[in-house]
């Protein structure tokens, strides 16, 4: 039995319509994606900001270790 020329228009409208509708579905998936990036890339930028400003914090911690120590051992020298 071979397919009539209806036949193969009805397989061409499931086929086409299958197709669009993964096509929607990716477009979809594509822009959620890309709005997620968009709140990582964000996320990461505070994250970043949040290092540079706790390396700060620990230098100045660090600074005023120094210090202390100094003048305990000037504190003991006396």
């Amino acid at each position: 039995m071979a397919l009539t020329k209806e036949d193969l228009l009805a397989i061409k409208g499931i086929v086409t319509d299958a197709i669009e509708d993964g096509t929607r579905d990716l477009k979809a998936d594509v822009a959620e994606l890309k709005s997620d990036v968009a709140v990582l890339k964000t996320d990461v930028a505070e994250l970043k900001s949040d290092v540079a400003e706790l390396k700060t914090r620990v230098t100045n911690v660090e600074a005023d270790v120094a210090e202390l120590k100094s003048g305990v051992g000037e504190l003991k020298t006396r």
